[in-house]
């Protein structure tokens, strides 16, 4: 993400470079910044919410998530020409991606460790026509 940045986020999801995406690999090491972040904050929850927040958004991450167990709450941002902006579970507690508009997450399933349900709401995600459309252009992007 940068010479002297080495933020070692704790999950990164991107798209490949064949497909369009804005990160690759250059031997060992990542370059460019993924389409997603995701920091679990317990020690580090001071620098997720500061330092790597500022350094994400500088750097193009097109969104931000930060899990907090000790609050059992799922932190998101999406990045706007403003910069990092909110980006809120709907009513019923579902986190879905904009960045990855497939990708649900049953916040609620999460914090009570409901592996089955936190299944069955991201397959509700594969099976929207928002994945379709998504895996469509990705295919039709590739190199």
């Amino acid at each position: 993400m940068g010479a002297r940045q080495a933020p070692q986020p704790d999950v990164t999801l991107r798209i490949l470079p064949e497909y369009g995406g804005q990160s690759s690999v250059d031997g060992l090491y990542p370059c460019g910044a993924p389409e997603l972040i995701a920091e679990v904050a317990v020690s580090s929850y001071s620098r997720d919410f500061d330092v790597k927040k500022r350094l994400y958004e500088r750097m193009g991450v097109r969104e931000y998530l930060i899990v907090v167990p000790r609050d059992e709450t799922l932190v998101s941002f999406s990045l706007t020409p403003q910069g990092f902006q909110p980006l809120e579970a709907g009513t019923d507690g579902i986190f879905r991606s904009q960045c990855f508009p497939d990708l649900w997450l049953d916040t609620q399933a999460l914090w009570a460790l409901d592996l089955q349900r936190m299944n069955a709401i991201l397959q509700q995600g594969l099976a929207t026509p928002e994945h379709t459309e998504f895996a469509a252009q990705l295919a039709a992007k590739k190199r």
